[in-house]
């Protein structure tokens, strides 16, 4: 487990940024994203579409609307959007990784800058090409400190040795703050019924009670659980445990959002968790509101 240190008498704020999809056309970009050619000198920017501008006007919102510096910023997974293969790269300005990459960097550089960072692994469609993980490379870039959800398996120099790679972060990653644990992955099941969007959150708080004193050791139990994945914010809390999903910033409209028609508007922006001295828990979600949300155009008949 992770301990991120810091001064011991001051709340601190963890900024936990989730499914950001950067390099999609529906996703925040920088003002001038850069498509890179064989060449240098064959490099171009991409225009950014008046939807790309507003998801872009909604990362900066999220930003102003934090109550404290960042002291830790978790990435639970997806930073890019991927190459897309199935859709031969259609939704995304470029199906060059790589400048996903660097314009995903480019928008992390317009929030403040966290005393460390801490990342999770998303859907391999997104960040995988064969062996080689996108995740653990912004990882790196960001400054991630490795780690692995358990040593013992040694899985970092197994793929160091046997496959050449380095990788830095894991899918699962538990860390404290202010003696307050916290665990976070990406994944977690979806729920389409509105009524039913905490069942997910609640039927894993329930079925976690029985991994205590397996998973972790006794008294290191998380205070509250993290998952990204579904796009859509929902807390569940109970007497000595919580959890929450997380917002995302890529609006739900490319073609797998609508294969079933109108889809469920996705929770556009950031979760804000303030941890105090001693160890009191406050979740702020930052998302935009209905008259924020991109309207249908109507296309008018006489």
């Amino acid at each position: 487990m992770q301990k991120i240190k810091g001064r011991s008498k001051s709340s601190k704020s963890i900024l936990c940024l989730s499914d950001v999809h950067a390099g999609s056309i529906y996703a925040p970009c920088s003002p001038e994203p850069v498509i890179t050619g064989n060449d240098s000198r064959l490099n171009t920017t991409w225009n950014p579409s008046e939807l790309q501008k507003q998801m872009t006007g909604f990362w900066e919102w999220s930003r102003d609307q934090l109550m404290q510096k960042p002291f830790l910023i978790l990435i639970n997974g997806e930073p890019i959007d991927g190459d897309n293969p199935k859709e031969l790269g259609g939704p995304t300005w470029s199906s060059n990784v790589q400048d996903q990459i660097n314009d995903f960097l480019k928008l992390m550089k317009m929030f403040p800058k966290p005393q460390t960072f801490t990342m999770t692994r998303g859907s391999g469609y997104h960040v995988l090409k064969g062996n080689t993980s996108f995740e653990d490379q912004v990882a790196q870039l960001l400054g991630v400190k490795p780690y692995e959800s358990r040593r013992s398996v040694e899985k970092k120099r197994l793929w160091n040795e046997s496959r050449n790679a380095q990788i830095i972060i894991d899918d699962v990653v538990n860390f404290e703050i202010n003696g307050a644990i916290f665990n976070a992955t990406h994944h977690i099941g979806y729920n389409r019924s509105y009524h039913n969007k905490s069942q997910a959150i609640t039927a894993m708080l329930a079925e976690l009670e029985f991994a205590r004193g397996k998973y972790w050791e006794p008294g290191e139990f998380p205070d509250m659980f993290l998952r990204g994945h579904v796009h859509y914010f929902t807390e569940v809390r109970f007497a000595r445990v919580r959890g929450a999903t997380q917002p995302c910033y890529k609006l739900s409209a490319d073609r797998f959002m609508t294969r079933k028609g109108v889809p469920d508007p996705a929770s556009i922006g950031n979760l804000e968790i303030i941890v105090e001295p001693n160890g009191h828990i406050a979740v702020e979600p930052h998302t935009i509101t209905n008259d924020m949300y991109p309207k249908y155009d109507i296309k008018r008949f006489g």
